[in-house]
């Protein structure tokens, strides 16, 4: 879609479809986020995916394609067994004789989808009022406000930091939340690794880190005048007249323990947050590092992180807690 310059793709995901998907995730122990299916509208970072036939049965489609002669492909894969919504469409005739119809779970799907919006909101609501950004690229939870929270909300709280600092693509399962969960109750003091970040846990904070050292952090390449994003949460801009390419990557491949020391004292963020920032290099000089203050007027980071990407509506395939 990117490449193409789309603002949005269409899918022809039907009611079947829909109810389907609702007994896979119910089979896996999903919950309300995994339950509450597909949505008619979707947002994946900036591009909208949009599923405008989930209220019509299959049936009414083919026959609708049928009346305008019109024919359609068919994926084999929908008719081998070894995958698993073809075994579950097997099972489709004894479901509607128990009563237990297409339309009824997608009625389901839908009505769980009104409950989850109201906890999604619940939880921008606590973001806002508990959550800080540091200019070191990581999230602070006051850990006070966090515990008063319902445990439904501090799940989605904790998911949802997680996927925005971790790498792209990584999401951390239902299962492994709540094991965090019953750790972060029983021990006032808490460091572990999860999904690609670090969680730090004190009295009075929580924080959540990129962790340095994983693979997934940006090796770029700039040439004068190019942009990019770098583990999204930076944007660094190489200007038009900067006499030749840099390289930039995480400031834990460079050996400046003192200088790192001394900016962690400075800004109160942690060793490791500051080894997982971005720095620029020549060859084998470092030219800019915005967390030591080193800095070159060829070059600019702009921050990404933020409350209002945090917030942001997700697409409810890539949740962050829809699987057990």
């Amino acid at each position: 879609m990117r490449e193409a310059g789309a603002e949005a793709i269409a899918t022809g995901h039907t009611l079947d479809d829909q109810a389907e998907t609702l007994l896979m995730r119910l089979a896996r122990g999903s919950g309300i986020d995994g339950l509450s299916a597909m949505q008619p509208v979707s947002q994946i970072d900036a591009l909208k995916l949009l599923r405008p036939l989930l209220g019509l049965p299959k049936a009414r489609l083919e026959a609708s394609l049928r009346a305008r002669g019109l024919g359609w492909t068919v994926d084999p894969s929908n008719q081998n067994p070894s995958f698993e919504r073809p075994r579950l469409r097997t099972l489709m005739p004894a479901l509607i004789a128990a009563g237990l119809t297409p339309e009824a779970i997608a009625t389901s799907a839908r009505r769980l989808a009104r409950g989850r919006a109201v906890l999604d909101q619940a939880a921008a609501q606590a973001c806002r009022l508990f959550v800080g950004v540091h200019e070191a690229g990581y999230f602070e939870v006051d850990r006070h406000g966090f515990d008063q929270l319902a445990e439904d909300l501090r799940l989605r709280l904790l998911g949802r930091l997680l996927g925005r600092i971790g790498p792209p693509g990584a999401f951390e399962r239902m299962a492994r939340l709540e094991l965090l969960m019953a750790r972060l109750a029983a021990e006032p003091r808490l460091g572990l690794s999860l999904g690609g970040c670090l969680i730090q846990a004190g009295p009075d904070k929580i924080l959540v880190l990129r962790e340095p050292g994983r693979e997934g952090l940006p090796r770029l390449t700039l040439s004068p005048g190019e942009s990019a994003d770098w583990d999204r949460r930076w944007r660094i801009d190489l200007s038009a007249g900067a006499p030749a390419t840099i390289a930039v990557r995480a400031l834990e491949t460079a050996d400046f323990q003192g200088e790192i020391a001394a900016a962690g004292k400075a800004s109160g963020a942690p060793r490791k947050a500051l080894l997982a920032t971005p720095s620029a290099w020549s060859g084998s000089t470092l030219i800019a590092a915005p967390l030591l203050g080193l800095s070159s007027p060829e070059i600019s980071f702009a921050a990404l992180l933020s409350l209002d990407n945090l917030l942001a509506p997700r697409a409810n395939d890539v949740a962050t807690i829809s699987e057990p």
